[in-house]
Formats: structure tokens, C-alpha cells, sequence
């Protein structure tokens, strides 16, 4: 049984060695990396901001390897008490970030750099003296305007949102603290993440949630730009790989598919398994059309990264997860 420290609590027993603080662990990626390391012999330490996710957390977990934390990283007082409460740790998989929701909250510079800059720097000073190893998650925003295809690690990271700033900075905060510290880290940058769990207001699901509705997916141009994903189940799998692999400094890796899909395609695909046969809507372009695709070769020489899950059979567990959901939401 999970258990927060609001209020004291016991500290559950170290059904192995390794201690593992989890950041962010009531979001897409973090929801699942739990799911995957409660079956294994860890002790996961898990931290979020939302209490009532927590709280959801607790309630439907039976594993006696986990407790959660509420905090709020952007402020030094709480990342005080939490690092109080948890005592020292083993292994740092740091997935808490700001997003920003597409169609509800804009890119904003604030947001950002709390959020993904001032965070950082308060859980790496407040736990950084413990900590045996680092995974942080980062993300493909940071490379910006694309130079050439596909992208590689070495190519220029000029980042062209305040989101993709934010990572950018923490990445540099993570490895000057992993140089000054001899402490090994990994940098994973992904791809879009989707599948089964994914509320972020994109492409994916809101193609998903017009075709389960009936209604045409909405293509902005003309939908001909390659877009590479990665299901969720190969994103947690890296991360697994990067927290097992011996590494030095701050290792950079692409996590992605290395496959490019045209957005139209992806629509049609979504219409096709959703049983439906609207046409898609063609509205006009907001913003230039441009290609993403990413070498993961590194990740695979290096991590033994191989992703397992093509798109087709990804948007079908994803489609088959709404479908259950709008059966039990009112």
C-alpha cells in the first residue's frame, strides 16, 4: 500500500538496493514508467504536484514499493521537505516538466522557466549530493528549425518555443551539475509520445476524438510533413535501458521510431480504425510545413534501444483507450 508523507508516514520496507525518485509520475510517461518498475524489485519514490493524481495513485496501485510525494518543484522550501522525507537516493528519472496544452494554453516563457529551469535546479540541489545516477527527460524542441534529415544528436539545438528553451537550459543545468558532481547522467530527447494515457491537447488525440465522434480530423495545409512518434511502451523501455547502462557526463540520445508519416496519413489511419469514412477537413496552413524525422542509432549502438510498437498497432491500443474511457466519464 502507497503511502504520502502528508501528515508522517512509515517508511515502507527496501524490497531492493536500488532507491528510485520519479518526478512528473502522474504524467503519460511517468504513469507507465511506474506501472513497469512496481512489478520490479525498486523502491519508487514518486513525486508530482497534483495531489488528487496522487491521490488516484495510491487508490488503484497495490504495490508495497511505492510511495508518493505531492511538491511543487519550482519552490526550494518543498523540495526541502521532500528531500527530508524521502532521505537519499539511488537513481534520478527526472520527467517533470511544463507542457504547454496546444489549444488551451499557449507557449509561455514563465511557465517554462520555472517549470523546467527552476525546477531542475532545485531537485539537482537539493538531492544532487545522493544521487548515483540521472535520466532526464528532455525533448526533440530543442533542435528548432531543421537543418537536415534526419536529425541526429550533433545537430544545432536552436529551439524555437520557450518549452523547448526550458528543456534546453535544463539539460545544460543537469550536465554542468554532472561534470562538478562525477555523477552519470543520461539526456533522453523524445520524439512525440503517444499512446494509451495521452491528455495533451495534439495531433493524435485530436484526431482520435473527431473520429471517434464522427467528425472530420482537421488538417492544417496540406498534411504532406513527416512527423516521427514513438509509443509510449518504447519511451519507458529507454528509460529503463539508460537507468541500466554504465554512462559518464551528460550522454545525449534520441528516443523516437526513426519512421516519418505524413499527417495526412495519420488521420486516415485514425479514420480507418476508428471504423468511420469522413473525409479529412483541409483548413488553411497556420504556419510553414517542415519534416521531423530522428537517427536513434546512437540509442540503439549505445542503449540497445529498438522500438518494438509500429504506428498502426500503437493508434489501435491508443483508440481502444478512449473508447474505455468515454464508457465510464459521464
Amino acid at each position: 500500500m502507497t503511502r504520502s508523507y502528508e501528515g508522517g508516514y512509515k517508511r515502507l520496507s527496501i524490497l531492493d538496493s536500488k532507491r528510485v525518485l520519479i518526478t512528473g509520475g502522474t504524467g503519460h510517461i511517468g504513469s507507465h514508467l511506474i506501472a513497469k518498475l512496481a512489478s520490479e524489485s525498486t523502491h519508487l519514490l514518486v513525486v508530482a504536484r497534483n495531489k488528487d493524481k496522487l491521490d488516484q495513485l495510491k487508490k488503484t496501485s497495490s504495490a508495497s514499493n511505492i510511495e508518493v510525494f505531492p511538491c511543487d518543484l519550482t519552490q526550494p522550501q518543498d523540495v526541502a521537505r521532500l528531500r527530508k522525507h524521502t532521505g537519499n537516493i539511488d537513481l534520478f528519472v527526472h520527467l517533470a516538466s511544463y507542457v504547454p496544452k496546444i489549444s488551451a494554453v499557449q507557449d509561455d516563457a514563465l511557465s517554462s522557466a520555472q517549470n523546467n529551469v527552476v525546477a531542475t535546479a532545485n531537485v539537482l540541489n537539493h538531492f544532487g549530493p545522493s544521487v548515483k545516477k540521472i535520466c532526464l527527460a528532455s525533448t526533440a524542441e530543442v533542435y528548432g528549425l531543421v537543418k537536415y534529415l534526419p536529425i541526429d544528436e550533433c545537430h544545432p539545438a536552436e529551439p524555437q518555443t520557450y518549452y523547448g528553451a526550458g528543456k534546453l537550459a535544463a539539460e545544460k543545468y543537469t550536465k554542468v551539475f554532472s561534470q562538478r558532481n562525477n555523477c552519470p547522467t543520461m539526456i533522453l530527447r523524445f520524439a512525440s509520445v503517444y499512446g494509451p494515457g495521452e491528455t495533451i491537447q495534439r495531433a493524435i488525440p485530436n484526431f482520435i476524438g473527431a473520429a471517434l465522434k464522427g467528425s472530420s480530423p482537421v488538417i492544417y495545409g496540406k498534411g504532406l510533413d513527416l512527423r516521427d512518434y514513438v509509443y509510449i511502451d518504447d519511451a519507458v523501455e529507454a528509460i529503463v535501458l539508460a537507468l541500466q547502462k554504465k554512462s559518464t557526463g551528460g550522454t545525449v540520445y534520441n528516443i523516437a521510431s526513426g519512421q516519418g508519416y505524413k499527417i495526412k496519413e495519420v488521420a486516415q489511419m485514425i479514420v480507418q480504425l476508428s471504423g468511420g469514412t469522413q473525409p479529412l477537413d483541409y483548413r488553411p496552413a497556420t504556419k510553414p510545413a517542415v519534416d521531423y524525422l530522428f537517427d536513434i542509432s546512437a540509442a540503439q549502438k549505445d542503449l540497445g534501444y529498438l522500438p518494438k510498437t509500429d504506428l498502426r498497432e500503437g493508434l489501435q491500443r491508443e483508440i481502444a483507450w478512449f473508447k474505455s474511457r468515454a464508457k465510464v466519464e459521464p
